[in-house]
């Protein structure tokens, strides 16, 4: 498991001529353990390549973190507590299992 997946709130950007593009994963912080360089791949014959980073739409992604980081308080019990710290690992991080633990 990479960590990543389509569920993520994902950019591509084209990158140059060629077929290379850069993969954006929104969440507040860069998290280099997600950030990947090169990684090649082919789809009916034509080859790419994708860069993957992290930190698209910070800036909302730390709002969104923030609040919810001030509601955890008013919690109604530790289930919604522990949804909300979850929520914001995965907004601040990017980490797809955090959203996904979340909603368990």
């Amino acid at each position: 498991e990479n960590g990543y997946s389509t569920w993520n709130q994902i950019r591509l950007n084209k990158t140059g001529p060629g077929n290379s593009f850069d993969a954006w994963i929104a969440s507040a912080n860069r998290n280099e353990s997600l950030e990947k360089t090169g990684l090649k791949g082919s789809k009916d014959g034509i080859d790419f390549v994708v860069n993957v980073k992290t930190g698209y739409k910070s800036n909302l992604m730390q709002c969104a973190a923030t609040q919810l980081s001030n509601a955890m308080k008013h919690a109604a019990n530790k289930n919604q507590a522990k949804m909300m710290e979850l929520l914001v690992e995965a907004f601040t991080t990017g980490s797809m299992d955090a959203h996904k633990d979340a909603s368990r």
